[in-house]
């Protein structure tokens, strides 16, 4: 546009003329002034993530990895923003300010086996503190790795003719011995589902979890895959039978699939212990058996119920009560899950006191544990609600005003059982509590073994290996 032209242009001119004649041009009009186009403002990227170490989803991360380093394609201001479940780090930026390194604080701990770490950063909700030196974020970005396993992880599928109707997972550690004792910890999903891949995930997720104890301990460990229906379409609602804790309802149930699934159990024991014979292993008849809370509760109970096979259990928080092993207590009648006094009505047989005498027990609970089970109709009926809490209090505010009521039951029979009480923990499992659950399994791991002669021959039957090489 010439000189001439502008020159002619009065304040208010017809924009339209203005538009046709600089048609790739920004302009800003305001009556009166001179026009000069601005230029359009080029499109910016955001940052991008160009590396990680370990790179995303690797599967043999060591155990001692010290650090994780991030790299970016362009130099990032210090601050960040990350969500994730790796132990607790430190982080440092490279002089160019290009890598983000996290950098674990404690080295004496090992990483877990077999697990998987993630990290999410500048994840949606949270402050997008990853930005160049511009101010540009970074966009949501995510990566995990896996640790390299020391265990090798088997899913055993359901098997009606030997007496389970769920799969089963088993851990076996690299290192283990040719004597041995079966580690046992039921699932306990926490919540209702009648989707049973949630269950499943649930399990998996604690055998992955407990394969660093089982490790330790030098025992393969067997996790079951035991729905917990909520079935609000049936009359009774299924959600009443309290699978996770071996309940009343779980005894009495006929629902196909969920009937005597402490029997299930033993099914799935003996066919674990018979594959591990199958690997020239000498396996001990008798099990130990973990849980905590539900799966607590299910150690118990399963205990009382079959203790001619168990050779050790530990039971933390047993849904605000333990069940003790006798039929009466101050006069009062102690049904199942209270107590033991229609026991043989429940499952044809009375408790075997005898064997019962001859396992150790540690029941332990925290101080400050409010968890109570006792309150929750898929837990207890109601009269058993009532005798609890008038015999042995209400567990207001904590549950662990009921332990010197349940040890003192547990000594009148003359029962093998420690009672446990945590100061200042609440309903979790600490690192300090871990330990002293190994010592107690461990101090009883060669306690007259009973081990089975090694048959011949190869057992199939293997779902699928989750993990490791099968050897």
């Amino acid at each position: 546009m010439s000189l001439t032209l502008m020159k002619k242009l009065r304040p208010g001119a017809d924009l339209l003329f203005l538009l046709l004649v600089l048609p790739f041009c920004i302009v800003s009009f305001f009556p009166g002034a001179t026009f000069f186009p601005e230029p359009a403002k080029a499109q910016v990227d955001p940052p991008l993530v160009v590396s990680t170490t370990p790179a995303d989803g690797a599967g043999d991360a060591r155990l001692d990895l010290e650090s994780v380093a991030i790299v970016f394609n362009r130099q990032m201001n210090a601050g960040y923003s990350i969500t994730s479940n790796f132990p607790a780090y430190s982080v440092f930026w490279s002089a160019d300010q290009k890598t983000c390194t996290l950098r674990r604080n404690d080295l004496s701990t090992p990483l877990q086996t077999g697990m998987t770490y993630f990290f999410i950063l500048n994840r949606e909700g949270t402050p997008k503190s990853f930005q160049d030196l511009s101010g540009i974020p970074l966009e949501e970005y995510s990566f995990s790795f896996t640790t390299v396993a020391n265990y090798q992880l088997l899913k055993i599928p359901e098997n009606p003719a030997k007496g389970f109707q769920w799969p089963y997972y088993l851990s076996i550690p690299r290192s283990l011995g040719s004597r041995t004792v079966l580690l046992v910890e039921t699932n306990n999903t926490g919540t209702v589902s009648d989707d049973q891949a949630v269950h499943d995930q649930a399990a998996l997720d604690l055998v992955k979890w407990r394969s660093n104890f089982a490790v330790d301990l030098e025992v393969p460990l067997l996790v079951p895959t035991f729905p917990r229906p909520l079935g609000s379409f049936i009359d009774p609602p299924l959600w009443r039978i309290y699978t996770h804790a071996l309940d009343r309802d779980s005894l009495t149930t006929l629902v196909d699939g969920l009937e005597r699934i402490d029997l299930q159990l033993v099914a799935m024991i003996r066919d674990a212990q018979e594959r591990l014979r199958t690997m020239g292993k000498e396996v001990d008849r008798k099990i130990f058996i973990n849980g905590y809370s539900a799966s607590g509760s299910f150690a118990n109970r399963f205990t009382l119920l079959h203790p001619e096979i168990v050779k050790a259990v530990a039971s933390g928080s047993p849904g605000g009560w333990p069940t003790v092993p006798v039929s009466t207590w101050k006069g009062e009648t102690l049904n199942y899950p209270v107590g033991i006094a229609d026991l043989h009505s429940l499952v044809g047989e009375p408790l075997n006191l005898a064997a019962l005498r001859s396992v150790p027990q540690y029941i332990y609970v925290g101080d400050k544990d409010e968890n109570d089970a006792v309150d929750f109709s898929d837990g207890f009926d109601d009269v058993d609600r009532e005798v609890i809490d008038r015999l042995f209090g209400d567990g207001i505010p904590y549950i662990v005003e009921r332990w010197p009521h349940a040890e003192a039951i547990f000594r009148s029979v003359n029962c093998n059982a420690r009672f446990v009480i945590y100061p200042d923990v609440t309903h979790t499992i600490t690192p300090a509590m871990f330990e002293d659950l190994r010592r107690f399994f461990a101090s009883h791991k060669f306690d007259e073994e009973q081990p089975v002669p090694v048959p011949a021959g190869s057992l199939p039957g293997v779902l699928h290996l989750l993990l490791g090489d099968g050897d």
